[in-house]
């Protein structure tokens, strides 16, 4: 059982970023329960509905592209799951243009698992928080 949970996640979650980075609006906003939480610095935003185009979100974000360096289900139950993950924003050359550690929860729904919090978080809390197997 713990090894089929934590493949399903892994594989939503790449399935997010295989969305995104292949400019698929719909599949990317199928990735996301709605309404859905983001946290912003220290600002709660409640998504009831895909905000904008995901072009639009690629123009204000000012990346084109995501991968993986890594990632860790650190928390997890049959319908919930806390996932960290360090990813390196790539722009329209795909050249390096930002990397950033974020936080997801993932709430399982009608036997998919959706999105339910993202959060950008501090990279040197994230050390406290995966240790140094991340």
């Amino acid at each position: 059982m713990t090894k089929h949970i934590l493949g399903n996640v892994r594989e939503a979650y790449e399935r997010y970023i295989r969305s995104y980075n292949a400019h698929d609006s719909h599949e990317y906003w199928g990735c996301f329960h709605w309404p859905h939480t983001a946290i912003v610095g220290s600002s709660l935003l409640v998504h009831d509905r895909p905000p904008q185009s995901l072009t639009e979100v690629k123009q204000f974000r000012g990346w084109a592209y995501q991968q993986i360096i890594t990632l860790q289900v650190v928390a997890y139950s049959e319908h919930t799951a806390h996932v960290v993950v360090r990813l390196a924003y790539l722009d329209d050359h795909k050249k390096l243009a930002a990397e950033r550690d974020m936080v997801y929860i993932y709430k399982k729904i009608l036997d998919e698992w959706k999105i339910y919090v993202v959060s950008e978080a501090d990279s040197a809390q994230m050390d406290n928080v995966v240790g140094a197997e991340a």
